[in-house]
């Protein structure tokens, strides 16, 4: 999750005053320009300048490229009635803005605030919150409840995380979104610091916890998956009484969040895939299985011993790992009472999402699947596993993975020597896959992505004419820092020509 804040484009409805802020938040801020406590009503607040207008509270944000304290006066000629901005930045300038119609709310930090803001926000109001957290699967697993959710609630009903807004600013900025109407909430909580989940979640104060992983990402900061795992858990420290809690059946890490679950008195249930050594249908607990009947298209069985009958799910990705997003989103909306006509149906149409295993037709008997959005070594494998069940001719492009610290040598050597024995052909990009390598002798690095079009085409070209009878699969995978989607665009266009 990058701790950057990009200048977003949120504008929120919603009913306050002035007054009703100095009187909640008495001992978190300062009002200037006291006389205006009362009138006139805020009735939307925004992050952006650009965005503001009348009634319009701007939230003076710090990022790593910008300040918004420096974009406060333009937010008054937008006519905001007034920023909420951090104390120690209020200067001569920014308090010649205050007038009869503009006043400055102070606090020690906008981002802090923001998020006591929301919690304020969210506490007037009692929809069902399900939050989400895991290492990898999030968004996807997001996207599916969502759209499953869409099949049984109007969308003015829904509150949905948007696009990848999962941090310290973009839950509050969330949270904010909801009103009298919501019935529904969905929200995905990132992190890649210590404490950030803990701080978070318990202004989100979830329903729902969803658990879709644990895994190694940001070990540059981490140390441990077993400390990410712990991470994590602490959002189901912060469900509501009667909470539930929805992991993964196999995890390495179940004891954890077993223990997290029964310290705040949570049901549990977990999802997984069924294979003949785990009978867990035999355990206490409810467990949402799923048994992989044909990899491609993915076909899946899934059982749990209260219902009457199993349910058959053909789904539109590839993967043992898209059909663990899939069991994740069935658990929490079996949990959640959806009918499960409508959950089959929805988890039917449902198709990845962009940079997430999006399945392109490249030319006759050719596709490629653009995973690019990001890779951590558990997830690198994960997509070989995937690609390799497939009958087809099998390449892998990897791109370097980042936030490994020490271990990222250990880590790309891992990921490539799995590769290079599952697969055709492997093609690398990134100095740490060219150093893994060079170190194993297999694998082949590009140093620039005119060079990699190039040579992938290339060998495209060579299977095409060595066994025109066989599909062949492209799966592009790397960090996002890579910018691999801009070859799948490049390849996706050139081949259309």
């Amino acid at each position: 999750m990058p701790t950057s804040l990009k200048r977003s484009s949120f504008k929120i409805n919603l009913e306050t005053s002035l007054g009703e802020i100095n009187r909640e938040f008495s001992t978190k801020c300062m009002v200037t320009n006291q006389s205006q406590y009362s009138n006139p009503r805020i009735s939307n607040i925004t992050t952006d300048s650009r965005l503001a207008g009348g009634n319009s509270l701007f939230f003076a944000l710090k990022g790593d490229k910008f300040d918004g304290h420096d974009f406060v006066k333009q937010a008054k000629c937008q006519n905001a009635i007034g920023a909420v901005v951090d104390l120690n930045k209020v200067d001569a300038e920014l308090s010649s803005l205050v007038d009869e119609h503009f006043c400055l709310v102070c606090v020690d930090d906008t981002s802090s605030f923001l998020l006591d803001f929301a919690y304020w926000h969210r506490d007037k109001f009692n929809p069902i919150v399900t939050s989400i957290v895991g290492s990898n699967g999030k968004t996807t697993s997001k996207e599916m409840i969502a759209h499953i959710l869409g099949s049984a609630f109007r969308s003015s009903e829904l509150v949905i995380t948007r696009a990848n807004q999962n941090n310290q600013i973009g839950v509050p900025l969330n949270l904010l979104r909801i009103n009298e109407k919501t019935k529904h909430v969905v929200l995905e909580i990132g992190m890649n610091t210590l404490g950030e989940i803990d701080r978070i979640a318990k202004k989100v104060k979830p329903n729902l916890v969803l658990i879709t992983n644990a895994q190694r990402d940001h070990q540059e900061f981490l140390e441990s998956v077993s400390i990410t795992a712990n991470e994590n858990g602490m959002a189901i420290k912060a469900l509501h009484s009667s909470g539930t809690t929805v992991i993964p059946a196999d995890s390495d890490y179940e004891e954890i969040w077993l223990d997290q679950a029964q310290s705040v008195g949570s049901d549990v249930v977990h999802f997984g895939i069924q294979d003949e050594s785990n009978n867990v249908f035999a355990k206490n607990n409810k467990y949402v299985m799923g048994k992989i009947i044909q990899s491609y298209p993915l076909i899946m069985e899934v059982q749990e011993k209260s219902w009457s009958e199993s349910l058959m799910i053909n789904l539109k990705g590839i993967g043992k790992h898209f059909a663990l997003n899939a069991l994740s989103a069935l658990a929490v909306t079996d949990s959640l009472k959806i009918p499960h006509e409508k959950i089959v149906k929805s988890l039917e149409d449902f198709l990845p999402i962009d940079g997430r295993g999006v399945i392109y037709p490249f030319r006759r008997g050719v596709f490629f699947v653009d995973d690019t959005y990001n890779a951590n070594p558990d997830s690198m494998l994960a997509a070989i596993d995937a690609l390799s069940d497939l009958q087809v001719i099998k390449c892998m492009v990897l791109a370097d993975m980042g936030e490994l610290g020490e271990k990222s040598s250990h880590s790309h050597a891992e990921v490539l020597a799995k590769a290079s024995q599952k697969m055709e052909k492997v093609f690398l990009i990134g100095h740490e896959f060219a150093k893994a390598s060079q170190k194993l002798r297999v694998g082949f690095h590009c140093g620039n992505d005119s060079l990699l079009i190039n040579e992938i085409n290339k060998w495209i070209d060579r299977q095409i004419e060595s066994h025109p009878k066989k599909e062949v699969a492209v799966w592009f995978k790397g960090s996002r820092f890579n910018g691999l989607e801009k070859v799948v665009k490049s390849l996706l266009k050139k081949g259309l020509n």
